[in-house]
């Protein structure tokens, strides 16, 4: 009998600059919607804006009487409220993000697919200053929202951009990378937790001491 060729091409794999960034995209895009989907990312979320605004409306009143909730006063009055669990819940996901893959055992699966570590940590990190763009907009959001609540329109969202992204982001960004390290070192996920809260509040209290 003659067979004839069923035409079926050949695949090539292709495991090329292009292919590790599009891999790299897909971990990141996978990590940062199993964060932000999360029931307790929410929960956190919710309690740190109605903190958020408490503190605000505090801090926005003279002997009394409500004063006019002027942006400049916005800016620091709401980072005041929410960055505090901002803080913790990049701790806590810098920690899940690390200790789900070894909990799992899914680098197992990874081993087997063109997927270097380098690649799989940096999908993690890109996936958590996700995160914190997220909460740095969340700040921004409440305190546009407590301004329109009570009448002030002039939003000057220069200011709030400026203020938030050049100096509560980068503080964030340092406390993600600070926590990622950390875990990443150290195998026990509440051993990690704990040394990252004692860095956190211990070291400022070392230089303010010294």
């Amino acid at each position: 009998d003659i067979y004839e060729a069923s035409g079926i091409t050949s695949v090539v794999q292709s495991f090329g600059k292009k292919s590790q960034r599009e891999n790299l995209w897909s971990l990141s895009k996978i990590e940062f919607l199993s964060i932000v989907k999360e029931s307790v990312f929410l929960v956190l979320i919710v309690i740190g804006i109605l903190i958020a605004g408490f503190v605000a409306y505090q801090s926005n009143q003279i002997y009394g009487t409500p004063s006019l909730p002027l942006t400049r006063y916005m800016v620091v009055q709401i980072a005041g409220g929410i960055s505090l669990f901002s803080v913790i819940i990049l701790i806590i996901y810098a920690g899940e993000a690390v200790h789900r893959t070894r909990k799992n055992k899914t680098f197992e699966f990874y081993d087997a697919l063109p997927v270097s570590n380098n690649t799989l940590y940096l999908s993690k990190i890109i996936s958590l200053t996700g995160v914190a763009v997220v909460l740095t907009l969340v700040g921004i959001l409440v305190g546009i929202i407590y301004q329109t609540v009570n009448g002030y329109f002039n939003y000057e969202i220069g200011m709030y951009l400026t203020y938030n992204f050049a100096k509560i982001f980068p503080a964030y960004l340092m406390t993600l990378l600070l926590a990622f390290f950390i875990h990443v070192l150290v195998n026990n996920k509440l051993l990690g937790h704990f040394i990252v809260v004692a860095i956190y509040i211990g070291l400022p209290l070392l230089l303010n001491l010294a």
